[in-house]
């Protein structure tokens, strides 16, 4: 597949990049941040994972209407509040057909690329070995901004340099006057 494409990296930013933010995207619309938080995080990751193995999802769009009639009370007394002014949200779903099966786009899949997903799961964080590539990254930046700045005062003196000969060589020098 990546003779197809020339090399590996041009696969990976042309083809398998693209897909992934699509599905990102894809997945973003069908869930809603509060959602996702209060715990529906996993069907997230297997919205996403299901599009980058099979295929992106057709969505439709529908208006949620917002203006259900709230029930309160127990058995013996019920009191049904109602909400005055009604509003429409508008969300997303996933299309199906007729059968119930997902509806998808002909859209590349990772299978095709023989590209499988695993779940990354981080045991431990090693802080002294972080704390010290920060430290030596911080370092590098410190170094090459004096580097920057002692090559722009180079700069600078090889300009004056240029601006004087210009200006003094400028008038020939007559060995008789």
């Amino acid at each position: 597949m990546a003779d197809r494409n020339r090399s590996e990296s041009k696969l990976i930013f042309g083809r398998v990049l693209p897909n992934i933010d699509a599905a990102i995207k894809n997945t973003c619309k069908l869930m809603d941040a509060q959602d996702y938080i209060s715990g529906q995080a996993s069907d997230f990751d297997r919205y996403f994972r299901d599009q980058l193995e099979n295929g992106m999802y057709q969505v439709e769009l529908y208006y949620e209407s917002e203006n259900n009639s709230e029930i309160v009370g127990d058995t013996t007394t019920v009191r049904q509040i109602k909400i005055g002014k009604s509003s429409k949200q508008k969300k997303f779903r996933i299309k199906r057909d007729a059968n119930g099966e997902i509806i998808r786009d002909n859209s590349n899949t990772l299978k095709q690329y023989g590209l499988k997903i695993y779940q990354a799961q981080v045991t431990g964080i090693d802080w002294e070995a972080y704390t010290l590539i920060k430290d030596l990254t911080f370092k590098k930046m410190k170094s090459l901004k004096l580097n920057l700045k002692s090559n722009r005062q180079s700069a600078n003196i090889i300009e004056l340099r240029k601006k004087w000969r210009k200006e003094n060589l400028k008038k020939p020098k007559n060995e008789h006057d």
